[in-house]
């Protein structure tokens, strides 16, 4: 009788040898701890696949901020100190203001963001015209446009900040150069300024945004449509 996990084999009815029953016994005991460690390790590999797996599903949850979503940006967060206010000519934009600025499309089509937070009250100095302006958040800053558009364009009037919604991205016009700029940048109010006095015309809301608790209602909806997921709520004034 022969088997290939031993090295002996016996005939039935012969007396075996003491040395190769052992020699069967121990090569039989390595096979079995080889097995328990392969097993192991096909098991321990299974978790960290599984644990990655989780991970990576609870990444793409919607938290409370939506900050690690692809649905929405060009847009307000979080505002626990308003947005702007203003005092004469001088606008200023609040602390703790949370916004998502628009920079375009991942490789897979879905919206990229940066999500940016102002460190502190920003002052910026309004002009005398009779424009609609518009102020606006940049990582390196805040500041003010003569006009803001969201369109799929970028000739209209050759001035201020237009928002392509076919790129994601905002260009700011540069009257040196006569040409559109890109700028990462959200508007987040609009307002005029007649006698240094500024009056706003509107300002931007927080999006209201989906937490994981909302997960049934949104079961229940139909699909939106993937281009009104960036646009704006305005507060009118």
């Amino acid at each position: 009788m022969s088997n290939s996990l031993v090295p002996y084999s016996f005939t039935p009815g012969a007396k075996a040898k003491a040395q190769e029953v052992n020699a069967n016994f121990i090569a039989l005991a390595e096979k079995i701890e080889e097995n328990r460690e392969y097993t192991k390790t096909q098991i321990d590999e299974t978790i960290e696949k599984i644990e990655a797996s989780s991970s990576e599903s609870e990444a793409k949850k919607a938290d409370k901020n939506l900050g690690n979503t692809s649905l929405i940006s060009n847009s307000i967060l979080e505002a626990p100190n308003g947005v702007v206010t203003a005092s004469e000519n001088i606008i200023t934009v609040k602390e703790g203001l949370k916004v998502l600025i628009p920079d375009g499309f991942n490789e897979d089509g879905t919206i990229k963001s940066i999500t940016y937070e102002v460190p502190e009250d920003i002052n910026v100095t309004a002009v005398n015209n009779s424009y609609v302006n518009c102020i606006y958040v940049t990582p390196d800053g805040c500041g003010y446009a003569q006009a803001y558009l969201a369109s799929a364009e970028k000739n209209f009037d050759k001035r201020g900040i237009v928002y392509d919604i076919s790129e994601n991205k905002s260009y700011l016009y540069n009257t040196d150069t006569s040409d559109w700029e890109p700028i990462k940048a959200v508007v987040v109010a609009l307002y005029t300024i007649t006698d240094n006095v500024v009056t706003f015309k509107e300002i931007e809301k927080p999006v209201r945004v989906l937490s994981y608790a909302d997960r049934n209602a949104v079961l229940n909806w139909m699909m939106p449509c993937y281009k009104n997921a960036v646009s704006k709520v305005w507060e009118s004034w």
